[in-house]
């Protein structure tokens, strides 16, 4: 990626940013100008390239149809695809939610101070134990991708 084609990307983030709808009163203090919020920018930009490299080796833009679809959309729809494969290959066995839910008993305490049972709260403890091992699959993988490949993000180029 190129500093003109991150400036261009943020300069689309700031119209969308301008334009998003608000309620009365409230207030969004969002700087894209800001050193630490464009090197934020920079590295996810590089990450979700990443997924999208890693899903093309995958032939996910097969799977999913997305030979034809123009370039900049095909990134985003890959990095999707492969994030979703990921969330689908996940399981969590009734062991993890157990010992998940031992762990962590005193914060499924209710207003009334009692503790929730585990059938009240397994879902989203599934939901939770899934996401995390979600998001080590991905650290994993763009690791793994970087190591393979020659990445480098200049965040001083940003500022």
């Amino acid at each position: 990626m190129s500093r003109k084609d991150f400036d261009e990307y943020v300069a689309k983030a700031k119209e969308a940013y301008k334009n998003l709808p608000r309620s009365p009163g409230m207030s969004m203090n969002i700087n894209l100008d800001s050193p630490e919020e464009r090197k934020g920018i920079l590295r996810a930009l590089v990450n979700s390239q990443i997924l999208a490299q890693i899903a093309l080796e995958k032939g996910l833009d097969k799977k999913y149809g997305l030979l034809n679809v123009p370039q900049e959309e095909k990134d985003f729809r890959l990095s999707d695809a492969l994030v979703k494969d990921l969330l689908n290959s996940v399981t969590v066995s009734d062991v993890e939610i157990n010992d998940f839910y031992e762990k962590h008993k005193e914060g499924f305490k209710g207003p009334d101070g009692k503790i929730a049972s585990l059938s009240d709260v397994k879902r989203n403890i599934e939901v939770t134990i899934k996401s995390d091992k979600q998001e080590q699959e991905i650290k994993k993988l763009v690791g793994e991708f970087k190591a393979r490949k020659r990445v480098e993000i200049n965040e001083d180029l940003v500022n």
